[in-house]
């Protein structure tokens, strides 16, 4: 059983995390660590899999189905990111900044995100993206409108507009925490 005092998300790597998910849980039973392309777990120990075929499943039952992977804010929200680059929240209850990400059920020209900020880039070149990096950051309204591409350099997001690569962001890029 599950020691729900244990936040697994905060075991430290992935190897410990998967170990512990095998021994206290079933949520990876009949599943071989060969065709997991993702592992995800929240704040009340829901183990999230997605599959190289694009499937997830939630506690070991089948949950979606074409997704490329899952971006977590926090440890209460995850976010289901489709193939098809829409972003889908995995709570039971909507907030602010699922309607905000889900962008009326937008479908994401491209999608980036690591373990503190997320970026998308709609058809028409608007960026939508949050962080949580602790670095502190300020906001430029030009960064994120008639965007052309974007992309980390070195976990930091920039965009790429009229051929010039810039920060998304303005912070204290030297802070890496």
């Amino acid at each position: 059983m599950c020691n729900e005092e244990i936040k697994i998300y905060n075991l430290d790597g992935e190897e410990k995390q998967r170990a512990y998910i095998r021994k206290h849980t079933n949520a990876l039973d009949g599943i071989s660590d060969d065709i997991i392309k993702q592992i995800q777990t929240d704040y009340y120990n829901n183990v999230y899999v997605v599959l190289n075929d694009n499937n997830l499943y939630k506690n070991g039952e089948f949950y979606s189905s074409n997704i490329d992977g899952i971006w977590m804010l926090d440890g209460l929200d995850l976010y289901m990111i489709t193939k098809d680059n829409m972003v889908i929240s995995l709570r039971e209850f909507d907030e602010d900044m699922d309607e905000y990400l889900n962008n009326n059920n937008c479908k994401y020209k491209k999608i980036i995100y690591n373990v503190l900020t997320f970026v998308a880039l709609t058809n028409e070149g608007r960026v939508i993206a949050t962080t949580c990096d602790p670095s502190g950051f300020g906001i430029i309204p030009e960064h994120f409108i008639d965007i052309d591409d974007i992309l980390f350099i070195e976990d930091i997001p920039h965009i790429i507009k009229d051929g010039k690569t810039m920060q998304l962001f303005i912070g204290k890029p030297w802070i890496r925490w």
